[in-house]
């Protein structure tokens, strides 16, 4: 039991202190742990008692409350320099060499370190950093910030808004612009009947999209090959990639231009007028992947776009796809049945009896063995975020 009397550490600490983050009724019955130091893992109160401290000092103690290294260091570091701001161009020498270190094991090839004093406050300077991006850019109004209900990102005013937690409507957040959505998984989320495509027309009306604007974001963001090229039979190759960039609003002749040049780099040139049905197979799927690519999509979803093809056209289109979308820096998920196609990807994610089981970089010699789906992946983890495909 904690000591309850006037002058016990317990009713000092109530007496002086307003607790963060914490449910004051559940305080004012049970009343606050006052520690006094840790061994390890675990923590000791004033009583004596242990506990272990199973989020390690809200993860500021990951090495444990008595690491003879990271005391001795801090001792000789205080003795020297104690601290210091890193505002106005300022900073220490033990600062710089953190961020190299940082930069040197982060998953990034190059980048720079800002320094926040909590996870609240980094989140905060990301979306204010993301505003000020904007607005230098000329595009103030781009404010909007989409999460999840139930996600936790902080305390601040802007990472509170960010949090999907009912208990922050008592401070009159989230501040506008914060759009909190349902969780993306049908499994999870789904109502009772409801199928996956009305689960996921429901999710899109959740951010306000109607039908035009689901349709306008496919047309902006996405680029698709199909296993059947699906041009449009009454327009030319030309026509069929200028098309969607007129949807999306672009001027004729740049639209136009694009189109010209997309088909010229893929080997139609002398093509550029002939509708479909004048077009080989192989033909056709390069009409359809400079179709896909004619707005500059964020991601190729491309779904056999080789199945219809005999293995020479195959290799000659995939090869083409595979330079395209590198050098436009095009993310591209292609799922496929054939091994020799998905060995030319970044990224393998095989799946078995319908479930993802690995993700293993490419590069396989013919005739190699595909990682064995139970094997472990966590060492290719951090290079996947160089997909360009991936197959199944």
């Amino acid at each position: 039991m904690n000591d309850h009397t006037p002058q016990s550490w317990e009713a000092r600490a109530d007496a002086a202190t307003f607790y963060g983050f914490t449910d004051l009724p559940t305080i004012k019955a049970r009343g606050a742990v006052v520690l006094t130091h840790g061994r390890g893992p675990y923590v000791y109160d004033v009583h004596g008692r242990e506990y272990l401290d199973a989020n390690s000092g809200l993860w500021n103690m990951v090495a444990g409350f008595d690491h003879r290294g990271l005391i001795e260091a801090a001792k000789a570091q205080y003795e020297r320099f104690p601290g210091y701001h890193a505002f106005f161009g300022r900073i220490s020498d033990q600062a710089v060499m953190l961020s190299e270190k940082l930069v040197e094991v982060s998953p990034f090839e190059s980048g720079k370190v800002f320094y926040t004093n909590s996870g609240s406050e980094a989140n905060d300077t990301m979306v204010k950093m993301l505003w000020f991006l904007h607005a230098s850019e000329g595009n103030p109004q781009r404010r909007k910030i989409l999460t999840r209900w139930n996600a936790y990102h902080g305390v601040t005013a802007v990472s509170a808004s960010m949090t999907g937690k009912p208990y922050n409507s008592v401070f009159g957040l989230p501040l506008p612009g914060f759009i909190h959505v349902s969780t993306p998984h049908h499994y999870h989320g789904a109502r009772p009947g409801e199928s996956e495509e009305e689960f996921a027309t429901r999710l899109a009306e959740e951010l306000g999209f109607g039908e035009a604007e689901v349709a306008g974001v496919r047309n902006r963001a996405l680029g698709f090959v199909w296993q059947r090229n699906t041009l449009l039979a009454e327009f030319t190759a030309l026509e069929n990639v200028v098309i969607p960039q007129l949807l999306a609003g672009a001027p004729k002749r740049r639209a136009e231009e694009r189109a010209r040049a997309l088909l010229i780099r893929l080997g139609l040139e002398a093509r550029l007028d002939h509708r479909p049905a004048r077009l080989s197979g192989g033909e056709q799927q390069r009409v359809a992947l400079a179709r896909a690519l004619a707005n500059a999509p964020a991601l190729l979803l491309a779904d056999e776009p080789t199945g219809n093809l005999d293995p020479a056209t195959a290799r000659e289109v995939l090869a083409l796809l595979l330079d395209v979308v590198r050098e436009a820096g095009t993310a591209a998920l292609v799922a496929t049945h054939d091994p020799d196609l998905a060995r030319e990807m970044d990224v393998i994610f095989r799946l078995v009896d319908g479930r993802p089981m690995v993700e293993i970089l490419s590069g396989l010699a013919p005739g190699d063995r595909l990682v064995d789906p139970g094997g472990p992946a966590g060492d290719l983890r951090a290079q996947a975020g160089r997909a360009a495909g991936a197959g199944r």
